[in-house]
């Protein structure tokens, strides 16, 4: 079977919604502007099953949050709430990350309802990798604003390692920048969320 994407095809079935909704959660891994399109071609289509808005909602949420698009993101899991409020499934397992969808939620003042809040196996599948010690503790510091020579100085290791490590996490993080590192990790529940540190 060969990958597409959500927007190659303008007529949907109910396979094409749960198809997408599917690639959806894989894209998580990336983010990108081109899964938030395709959701909101999905959601604009008249026969979504409720079940299936409310998952493109909670994923377009999840999506916009880790993309920066802060009011976007609110707005989506707020719509996201109404759907599933009028859910009568017995069974609904949110495909988003509910860690994403809780610093969200607290960010804009919104009460999530209990089977989108409560932590889902699938929470860290595929949508965060979790970090060791080491990087927690490189991060942390990375948002204060110190120096690597003075990390290393601290740790007691070459410059050249907290360097390597830092390209690790990095990677991790899908950043190009020490203050990209921190913004994803503050949207990714890595750091508390709060008044961004100075960083250099």
């Amino acid at each position: 079977m060969t990958p597409h994407r959500m927007s190659e095809e303008p007529d949907f079935t109910s396979e094409d919604h749960l198809m997408r909704l599917s690639a959806a959660r894989i894209a998580l891994i990336t983010c990108s502007a081109d899964t938030v399109r395709d959701l909101t071609a999905l959601l604009s289509l008249p026969d979504v099953w409720p079940t299936s808005r409310a998952q493109a909602l909670l994923l377009l949420a999840v999506h916009q949050h880790r993309l920066g698009h802060t009011s976007e993101a609110q707005d989506a899991l707020r719509r996201a709430t109404a759907v599933i409020a009028t859910l009568t499934v017995r069974f609904f397992l949110p495909l988003a990350p509910s860690s994403d969808l809780r610093v969200i939620a607290r960010t804009g003042g919104i009460e999530l309802p209990a089977v989108v809040s409560a932590p889902g196996r699938l929470d860290d599948v595929l949508t965060r990798v979790p970090l060791t010690k080491r990087e927690s503790a490189l991060i942390a510091r990375l948002e204060t604003g110190t120096t690597l020579a003075e990390i290393a100085e601290h740790e007691f290791v070459a410059l050249s390692t907290i360097k390597s490590q830092l390209r690790g996490l990095y990677r991790k993080l899908g950043a190009s920048s020490r203050a990209d590192a921190v913004l994803i990790a503050r949207r990714r529940g890595f750091l508390p969320i709060g008044d961004a540190s100075a960083t250099r």
